[in-house]
C-alpha cells in the first residue's frame, strides 16, 4: 500500500515471532522484508513509488532482532523505491505492470539473490549485496 502500516503492525509481527520462538526456541529464524513496489497514477502515467515498504521493513527488522531472528532487508538491498520502476522497464521484466508482483523471471532472480546472501553469510564470505540484488542486471552482467 502507498500508506504506512497501522501502528499495531509492529506488535502483530512481534506476536507471530514470539509464538514461533516459544514453539521452536532453537530453530534458526529468517524474516525477509518486502521488496520495492510502486503504484501507477490513475491515468496510467509514471508510477509513484511506495515508500511504505521501507517502514514495514524497519518494523520487521526491529521485531526480528528482538526475537533473535535474522532479518534480510530486500528493500534496501534492491536500492530502495526506485527499483520498482527499473524492474518494470528491464527486459525481461522483474515486476509485472501492476508494479506489485514479481514476474516468473523476477521470482527466480529474487530466489537466487536471497540464496546468495544466505550462503555467503553461512560461509562467512563478504558479499557485495548491492551487486547481488541488482536484479535488473542479467546473469552475465555481474
Amino acid at each position: 500500500a502507498p500508506w504506512p502500516p497501522p501502528p499495531s503492525y509492529r506488535d502483530e509481527v512481534a506476536a507471530v515471532l514470539t509464538m514461533l520462538r516459544r514453539g521452536l526456541p532453537d530453530v534458526a529464524c529468517l524474516l525477509t522484508g518486502p521488496y520495492p513496489v510502486g503504484y501507477p497514477h490513475d491515468d496510467g502515467s509514471v508510477v509513484r513509488e511506495a515508500e511504505s515498504a521501507q517502514v514495514i521493513g524497519d518494523y520487521q527488522r526491529q521485531t526480528a532482532e528482538a526475537a533473535g531472528c535474522t532479518f534480510l532487508d530486500r528493500y534496501r538491498l534492491a536500492g530502495g523505491a526506485p527499483a520498482a520502476k527499473r524492474w518494470v522497464a528491464t527486459r525481461p521484466k522483474i515486476l509485472t505492470g501492476d508494479y506489485l508482483h514479481l514476474t516468473v523471471e523476477g521470482s527466480n532472480r529474487m530466489g537466487r539473490a536471497i540464496a546468495d546472501v544466505i550462503l555467503a553469510s553461512y560461509d562467512g564470505v563478504a558479499l557485495d549485496a548491492a551487486a547481488t540484488f541488482a536484479l535488473d542486471r542479467r546473469e552475465g552482467d555481474r
